[in-house]
């Protein structure tokens, strides 16, 4: 192992495509470092990087000056301001496709006030303005808080988690809106609903798996497949114990995390499989974050499945992290030697996933 840098906080480490660059923040500050020349250099002041554009630029929200674009070796530029007084947030974008979403909220006499979704269908750089959703989709639905949760993988719809304050219940819906028409559609999932403020989607082919809340509306979860071409679901049969982290490689399976375990759903056996047995026992956290200390045993989160059937997830240790991997026909983890996952500082409200990127060909 090299070590690359030292700083006062370091966390967040992102290869850029063509391997050439880590983005890193030292505590609030965005620095790339360059492979090929051996140093850092910083990319923008309080910021966070998003994700590299196909021009080989990196895309990063700035908390002062909105979605900005910074060209390694120098040169940057504020491509969509944030609101007067207010914040971007929630930014996703179509794996295949240009263009993005974001939520975007203000802060009126010490209330958040939530400005809606909006919507760039072009390429960095065009200069386009975004396009924001209108705010009324036949009633005020807008009252609180819409988020984009992903695109489809062809680019052409957008799911959104909507979290309606004045309904009873309190359960978010799930809106679909397609990106050439203009129209919105909302499945009848009833009376299943997405879980709250930290829902989530992940897409992989024509097929979206969502956690959702069962029909009792308690913290047990499910998850839901949904067909984007049909808009058919079924709920997968999960454990009862809640989804905490999901991913995908296609439609066929699904990875997830689950009080401390790694389960697998089969979509060929209509199954699920504990592929990684979580062990701790002592002091709880939240979602597996660095609470888990003074205890014993391992608690498992964060997978990551590839399409070969390996899948690599985060092994928490007594505040320790290692990096394990498992496969997708058998149980049991091994642990990558000489690889030590540093603590998250939650209170600055960095987790463990902050701490290390993981790529197909291997852990970062």
């Amino acid at each position: 192992m090299t070590l690359l840098v030292e700083g006062e906080y370091i966390f967040s480490p992102k290869f850029s495509p063509d391997g050439a660059y880590i983005t890193f923040n030292n505590s609030s500050d965005l620095f790339f470092y360059d492979l090929k020349a051996g140093k850092p250099a910083l990319a923008y002041p309080n910021a966070r990087a998003l994700y590299w554009d196909a021009l080989g630029r990196l895309v990063a929200l700035s908390a002062a000056d909105g979605i900005v674009v910074v060209t390694p070796g120098g040169g940057s530029f504020v491509y969509i301001s944030g609101p007067t007084g207010g914040v971007i947030t929630h930014i996703v974008r179509p794996a295949n496709a240009g263009g993005l979403a974001y939520a975007s909220q203000r802060y009126d006499a010490g209330r958040v006030r939530h400005l809606g979704v909006s919507i760039v269908s072009s390429k960095l750089g065009d200069g386009l303005l975004p396009y924001m959703l209108p705010t009324r989709l036949g009633a005020d639905i807008w009252t609180s808080s819409p988020i984009p949760l992903a695109f489809s993988s062809d680019g052409t719809m957008l799911i959104i988690n909507y979290k309606p304050l004045q309904r009873e219940d309190k359960r978010n819906l799930l809106y679909f809106y397609n990106m050439a028409t203009g129209a919105f559609r909302t499945l009848r999932t009833r009376p299943f609903g997405l879980s709250g403020d930290y829902a989530t989607a992940v897409v992989a082919g024509d097929y979206a798996y969502i956690p959702v809340l069962d029909k009792t509306g308690d913290v047990s979860e499910t998850i839901m497949l949904i067909n984007l071409k049909t808009m058919a679901y079924k709920l997968l049969p999960t454990n009862a114990g809640g989804v905490d982290s999901m991913s995908a490689a296609d439609e066929t399976m699904v990875c997830y995390s689950s009080g401390g375990s790694i389960y697998l759903y089969r979509a060929d056996t209509n199954r699920t499989l504990l592929i990684c047995a979580g062990s701790y026992a002592g002091p709880g956290g939240d979602d597996g974050d660095a609470a888990h200390i003074g205890g014993t045993g391992i608690y498992f989160d964060l997978p990551a499945l590839f399409g070969d059937g390996i899948v690599f997830a985060l092994g928490i240790s007594d505040g320790a992290g290692g990096i394990y991997t498992a496969r997708t026909t058998t149980q049991g983890a091994e642990r990558i030697e000489g690889v030590t996952v540093k603590p998250p500082d939650i209170p600055y409200g960095i987790d463990w996933g902050d701490m290390f990127d993981i790529r197909a060909d291997g852990v970062r």
